[in-house]
């Protein structure tokens, strides 16, 4: 059975307005606590015993890398070529522009960009995962999703940047 209402017609009663300001609040200040926590979707890969973050924005998709064509270079992360989508693109190895050690093992993952680009290889598989940026530290984030990497620290990089700066990126004309 229904309660009458106290309020007049088309107003609520002043408790159901407490709790609605009460709830308001509380949502507003939630909202406030999370952009200030300045959070980005990424894409974790692990290199070199490193972990770096790659935003989502700029990955168009990550496909499983087994082979690849073999291309003079250079460059010590440079891997060789990939058709990606009927297009044929350099790939790089992260470990390799990271640390200056390439993988010998020859599968792993390509992340392909937006756009026209290059790609990248990453041995491990990459985890898409929630990460604070560091007020102190832009180019660093932690890790704030409940995963494997929670809590850890990881180094923001920009896709677009690690491609096309490196000669191999400018020989072949990605």
């Amino acid at each position: 059975m229904k309660r009458p209402s106290k309020a007049p017609a088309g107003e609520a009663d002043p408790r159901t307005q407490r709790i609605l300001a009460m709830r308001t609040a509380a949502l507003a200040a939630r909202g406030t606590d999370l952009a200030a926590e300045d959070t980005l979707t990424v894409l974790v890969c692990e290199a070199a015993g490193s972990l770096y973050g790659l935003s989502l924005s700029e990955v168009e998709r990550v496909e499983v890398f087994a082979r690849h064509g073999a291309a003079p270079s250079g460059h010590a992360a440079f891997l060789g070529l990939a058709s990606v989508s009927g297009r044929v693109r350099p790939v790089l190895d992260l470990a390799g522009l990271t640390s200056g050690t390439v993988a010998a093992d020859a599968g792993g993952y390509l992340i392909v960009p937006r756009g026209d680009r290059g790609a990248l290889r990453v041995v491990g598989r990459p985890t898409v995962v929630e990460a604070r940026i560091l007020e102190e530290d832009p180019g660093r984030a932690i890790v704030i999703a409940e995963d494997e990497h929670q809590g850890r620290l990881l180094s923001l990089l920009s896709l677009a940047a690690l491609l096309a700066q490196t000669p191999a990126a400018e020989t072949i004309g990605a």
